[in-house]
């Protein structure tokens, strides 16, 4: 496959599902990570990672 055969369509929707599967990865993965933090005790809140 030669690289100057890609036009705008190929490239631009690749760019969007890209852009959708950032999205989804933050508002599944994002509600768990949140979760996660608010259930760590108040004295280990302060430590270094």
């Amino acid at each position: 496959m030669n690289p100057a055969d890609l036009s705008l369509p190929p490239l631009a929707a690749a760019f969007v599902f890209g852009l959708l599967g950032g999205a989804h990865c933050i508002g599944m993965c994002g509600g768990i990570m949140s979760a996660l933090t608010f259930a760590v005790p108040p004295a280990c809140d302060n430590l270094a990672v």
